[in-house]
């Protein structure tokens, strides 16, 4: 291998940016129906103008009074429901998950019939900005705002909240800060609460149901949205099996339970509406941005706790899409559907209405859905959905016309969810060249072939994992893929060595494969993390864990000059990470850890220094996997391997215990918690940067600690890196060009491109700071 430091760095940058340039080609922006819906635009186009009017003045009717939506951040379905009635009402099966604990009063109110009950499927991702904005706008938000989730921006599509503010109505919110942030001076009264701080799972709580007493006595509000977040963060924190998932939703029952008898009791002019749901679910690792079904269906029920009120409906459990409790929401409040909605109207609550106004209100709703299709749409006057539309508007009296017209907004919705966005081929075009073209350069001017044919078992085991990313099953559980690989390398060099010492260290490979179950099909079957965060296993898992530290102080005492720092800094983790409050870890980032990093050996310095962030950010469950990157070193395997295998050796491994720490290809595995260590409040780029290191540990601190065993070999690492890169990207830009309208696109392989586009960048900013430093 042969170039400059430089020149290397440029061209990884260069990369960097050519996967930018395909990801906003592969991503791109949905275009929206400008300006918002007003009422005078209610069924304009009808033929009879008396008839519209009628209709128009009965849609803008408030069939409620007082409304109170309950979100519960990551309510999953069979948080309410019994698997067997998910299973048989609504075809949901969980498969041999564990019968979860319930919120008991809603779930009596639900089987007494006393409640409407829905569950609604959300689509990926899974993450909170999102759902708030399909529960809002009615629309399907996309990838793009995973990222925005960090940073929340003003939402300027038509709403709910714009509508309900524009009809004279008074909001108040509380809890989850992120509705100040998408819909500011819209609220009369609010308290928000930070989401980010996942350790927090009681007091973010509490900061929303204090106001209850005043706001429940209070007549002066239309629209009150509480939205809690201690559940979320249990599941962040500990998952769905956690005990104390139970006490939070007996909480959160007699939270409903309270408002339920308060408004039941008080008189009003029309029924108030009470509205539980969650945003997304909970994957069986406790968190979400995946499309697992504990991840995408979540259940919405609707109370009328008005006194001598007639019950909602009484009937089954249905399945609706997330974005269809918009319409059904400005039906019942007497708004006008907001502009981008793709949402359906829930005809089970509409019973109340005659079927010509029933048939008419599905018009109206197909008209708006229509307006959509044609700013999306270009062939959209081709479209059966569109077709079947017209025939129903254009017919003052049709046969079945509420079944017509509820087919035609169902086909155009088909048709809107599968053309909405529109790829950018040019984008990903250029980005897809520009990653080929600095291929060529790398082969032609940094690498020399003939390393290849000498290392021809790891071209073929790095050729399987390449070409693994063709198929989705292998790239849900490519941990598999990196087992298989990591475990075949071991076994040559046991068989080159004639030594035990890659047999002991693929014993332990095995043991960490059973440490966290991660992948897609057997996620949800229990493994060694989830028994030792079990109360009764807490005593074996703070020894476990001190032990881990225990052994890395002693493989860290070399890296010193006979300071004892480091004394005081793995207390420290220690205390941090048992959960001795915020003012451990502040100490670790604020005083000790850039005084123990000035202490440390020169060569040494960044590779210490991320891996204390590290130790200080990691679950305790998982500390013990850094035990092999030392097991894995040069003094370890002395003289066995060249450089150019010593660093597929050193990546396999890496990449091997990021999948043993429960990673995945989904965005349900990522730690958000990790991003909050010893912050006191949020700073996107902080924040995003301890993510990106603490999910990215493993094959960063691999990586490392190979530079420090090989410290000549810089220049010949990064160009066979990005070699490796510029193969693997282009492989796979290559095939989601091919299989951009694949069944899986938006579920499996969108994650992985944003996975691998964050490698990328993260292997960009290590290297350009090692050359800066060497």
């Amino acid at each position: 291998m042969v170039g400059s430091g430089f020149g290397l760095c440029t061209l990884h940058w260069i990369h960097v940016v050519s996967v930018v340039i395909f990801l906003l080609g592969f991503f791109p922006p949905k275009i929206s129906v400008p300006g918002t819906a007003r009422k005078e635009d209610i069924l304009l186009g009808a033929q009879d103008q008396n008839i519209s009017a009628t209709l128009r003045q009965e849609w803008t009717r408030r069939k409620v009074g007082q409304l109170v939506i309950v979100l519960i951040d990551a309510l999953r379905a069979d948080f309410v429901l019994a698997h067997d009635v998910l299973r048989h009402e609504v075809n949901i099966d969980y498969g041999s998950v564990e019968e979860r604990p319930k919120l008991d009063f809603l779930n009596e109110q639900v089987s007494q019939g006393r409640a409407a009950c829905f569950v609604a499927q959300a689509t990926p991702p899974t993450v909170t900005l999102p759902r708030i904005k399909a529960l809002t706008t009615g629309g399907i938000p996309g990838f793009v705002d995973v990222v925005m989730n960090f940073g929340s921006n003003v939402l300027q599509e038509d709403n709910l909240i714009h509508q309900w503010k524009q009809a004279g109505r008074r909001l108040n919110m509380f809890g989850d800060d992120i509705w100040l942030k998408l819909f500011p001076d819209s609220f009369s009264r609010s308290d928000g609460t930070t989401s980010f701080f996942v350790a927090d799972y009681t007091e973010v709580d509490r900061n929303v149901t204090r106001h209850l007493d005043q706001e429940l006595a209070s007549d002066d509000w239309d629209v009150l949205i509480l939205h809690y977040l201690g559940l979320d963060h249990i599941g962040h924190l500990v998952g769905p099996s956690s005990p104390l998932v139970g006490p939070k939703l007996s909480e959160m029952d007699e939270m409903i339970r309270k408002i339920h008898s308060t408004l039941a009791v008080k008189p009003h002019d029309l029924p108030p509406l009470m509205m539980i749901l969650g945003d997304h679910g909970m994957s069986e690792s406790g968190s979400h941005g995946g499309a697992s079904l504990s991840e995408v269906w979540t259940p919405i029920v609707l109370l009328e706790p008005g006194q001598g009120t007639k019950p909602l409906l009484r009937s089954q459990v249905q399945k609706i899409s997330q974005q269809d409790i918009v319409p059904t929401l400005a039906f019942l409040t007497g708004v006008p559907i907001p502009q981008n909605n793709y949402g359906i109207l829930v005809r089970k609550l509409m019973s109340k209405s005659r079927p010509d106004i029933e048939a008419g209100m599905l018009l109206y709703n197909a008209d708006q859905i229509y307006h959509v299709m044609k700013g999306n749409v270009r062939s959209y006057s081709q479209d059966y959905g569109y077709q079947l539309f017209r025939e129903a508007f254009s017919s003052p009296s049709v046969p079945n016309k509420l079944n017509m017209i509820e087919d035609a907004v169902r086909a155009m919705v088909d048709t809107l969810k599968t053309n909405v966005l529109e790829y950018n081929l040019t984008y990903m075009s250029i980005g897809f060249l520009v990653n080929i073209l600095i291929l060529c350069w790398v082969l032609s001017n940094h690498v020399d072939l003939e390393y290849f044919s000498s290392l021809k078992c790891l071209v073929i085991l790095e050729a399987i994992k390449i070409f693994s990313l063709g198929s989705t099953s292998f790239i849900e559980e490519q941990h598999q893929t990196l087992y298989f690989v990591t475990q075949t390398m071991l076994v040559l060099v046991a068989f080159r060595t004639q030594s035990l010492r890659p047999l002991a260290l693929m014993a332990l490979m095995r043991l960490a494969r059973s440490w966290n179950q991660t992948g897609d099909k057997w996620a949800h079957l229990p493994d060694i993390a989830d028994w030792l965060i079990l109360p009764e296993n807490r005593p074996l898992l703070s020894c476990l864990h001190g032990g881990a530290l225990l052994a890395l102080l002693t493989w860290s005492w070399r890296n010193f000059q006979e300071s004892g720092i480091l004394l005081v800094v793995y207390p420290l983790i220690y205390a941090h990470n048992a959960g001795e409050g915020s003012t451990s870890s502040e100490l670790l980032l604020d005083v000790f850890l850039p005084m123990a990093t000035l202490l440390a050996s020169p060569q040494n310095t960044i590779l210490f220094l991320l891996e204390m962030v590290v130790l200080g950010a990691m679950k305790p469950t998982n500390i013990v996997h850094l035990l092999g990157r030392t097991s894995s070193e040069k003094d370890q395997f002395p003289l066995w391997l060249c450089p150019e295998e010593a660093l597929m050796f050193y990546l396999n491994i890496g990449f091997s215990i990021y999948f043993a720490q429960g990673n995945s290809n989904s965005l349900a595995t990522i730690d958000v918690g990790s991003g909050y260590t010893g912050l006191s409040e949020f700073h996107p780029v902080l924040v995003s940067a301890l993510i990106g290191l603490t999910t990215y540990s493993a094959p960063i601190l691999a990586l490392l600690a190979y530079f420090s065993d090989y410290p000549k070999t810089l220049s010949s690492t990064m160009s066979l890196m990005l070699f490796l890169r510029t193969v693997e990207l282009g492989f796979f830009e290559a095939l989601l060009t091919v299989e951009r309208y694949h069944l899986f696109v938006w579920t499996v392989f969108s994650p992985k491109l944003l996975y691998e586009a964050t490698l990328s960048a993260l292997f960009a900013v290590m290297y350009s700071i090692l050359y800066a430093v060497s």
